[in-house]
């Protein structure tokens, strides 16, 4: 799959502390994750990276950095959403990466959510029910670290697929 794309979207607002630190434990799977695609062949676009995991943050204004991801989405391949969750076990707040799962639907792009199976519930209907309008999967962050190839061959099925946005 050389010269693939996947953009890779979870929380950086609300991954932060009060202090601006990023927290480690979400930074360090990110790294994980565009590490594991990049040595796979696949560009990644990312603004954990372009924004240096929240340091640059805020010396963005807000057109910016909506006209960078939608620009990113239009040109991926596949839409990667890392749902990561609290010390409470709630998803950690990710407003930015709700509305990447909107264009990415719309846009017919496969999706791929990564979080923990369990958790599967807290999502909403609309977003367990993707797969009715583009390709998804959901898989379980824990599988992923374990068999990193997992992320991989369901990449490479989901690009395969030919499921157009449905019509209603």
């Amino acid at each position: 799959m050389k010269g693939k794309s996947v953009f890779l979207g979870g929380p950086i607002q609300y991954a932060m502390s009060l202090d601006g630190n990023f927290d480690e434990k979400i930074k360090y799977t990110i790294k994980q994750l565009i590490n594991m695609f990049e040595c796979k062949g696949y560009k990644v676009y990312s603004a954990h990276v372009a924004e240096k995991f929240g340091e640059l943050t805020q010396d963005l204004r807000c057109d910016q950095v909506c006209l960078r991801d939608f620009n990113w989405m239009k040109h991926c391949d596949i839409y990667i959403a890392f749902l990561p969750k609290d010390e409470s076990g709630s998803y950690v707040r990710s407003d930015g990466t709700y509305v990447e799962i909107g264009w990415a639907s719309q846009l017919g792009k496969p999706i791929i959510l990564v979080g923990e199976v369990l958790m599967c519930s807290q999502l909403s209907m609309l977003v367990r029910g993707l797969g009715s309008i583009t390709s998804f999967e959901y898989l379980d962050i824990d599988e992923i670290v374990n068999t990193p190839e997992k992320i991989i061959s369901v990449i490479q099925y989901l690009l395969t697929q030919d499921k157009s946005v449905a019509e209603v």
